[in-house]
């Protein structure tokens, strides 16, 4: 009798591990770098983080800010986070020789656009021979700004590039004549502030790049093959999720994702 309540007693046990969520376990820590601060641009990985997707993978996602002062690309090439979010200028760091590698491309283009006040007159990227544009002249973040400007100024000599200091006013306060910025973003703050702005778009010149993208090294592929497959799987159905609940998300943000205290209307 003994003998069999032993093996009764196993069996349950057995059940019980097996019926266990992997996070019981403990779950892979790893850090996903945001090329921005929190909004709805991350929608995907809040979704996949606080629906479960990432905890069914058996992986613990952290989420890190952008630090201004630092190339979010190097944060991750330098360890800081595991995975990051970048658009198409992690091609230019791939051809620098930089071990970085595209997992999954989220956005199918770009939002980056430059912006310039509506009574300056300003209403096309030839017009901004000679003027002050506030763009990133240290990396590759503004790819699409700079092919935009490449290919109808022919080069950065054909106007003024002012390192981007991610201070907006200072276009509303005319220090400079053109700032770029995501079109799902800057121009509703512009629009709150009651300036009103052009949005020279990039496209609209044939500049048609892809926009932000989930990307890690090569050293993490190498070594964590499937911590790359189950991050991979887990995003995409994050953001498939957030998309067809964009409400849920956007109060998620509001009560949990909100440092920059952005309004319900923005996001």
């Amino acid at each position: 009798m003994r003998k069999y309540q032993l093996l009764l007693m196993r069996a349950c046990l057995w059940l019980l591990l097996f019926c266990l969520p992997l996070s019981a376990f403990g779950a892979d820590k790893v850090t996903l770098q945001l090329k921005w601060f929190h909004q709805f641009q991350f929608a995907g990985y809040y979704a996949a983080k606080e629906k479960g997707f990432y905890a069914a993978e058996g992986l613990d996602v952290v989420f890190r800010q952008r630090d201004i002062k630092t190339s979010y690309i190097d944060d991750v090439l330098e360890g800081k986070a595991q995975y990051g979010t970048s658009d198409a200028g992690v091609l230019f760091s791939r051809l620098q020789g930089k071990p970085v590698v595209v997992l999954a491309q989220i956005f199918q283009h770009s939002p980056l656009v430059l912006l310039t006040l509506k009574e300056s007159g300003l209403r096309t990227p030839h017009q901004l021979a000679g003027k002050k544009v506030m763009i990133d002249t240290i990396g590759f973040s503004d790819a699409p700004a700079n092919g935009m400007l490449f290919k109808t100024l022919g080069g950065f000599e054909h106007f003024q590039p002012i390192q981007m200091t991610f201070r907006y006013e200072d276009l509303s306060e005319k220090k400079v004549d053109a700032v770029v910025g995501y079109v799902t973003d800057q121009p509703f703050k512009y629009q709150e502030a009651g300036v009103e702005v052009n949005i020279l778009d990039p496209r609209d010149y044939g500049v048609d790049f892809y926009g932000d993208n989930l990307f890690t090294t090569e050293k993490e592929i190498k070594e964590h093959p499937q911590r790359v497959e189950k991050m991979i799987r887990a995003t995409l159905k994050g953001w498939q999720y957030a998309l067809q609940h964009r409400d849920e998300i956007v109060e998620l943000i509001l009560k949990k994702y909100n440092p920059q205290k952005l309004s319900h209307k923005h996001l």
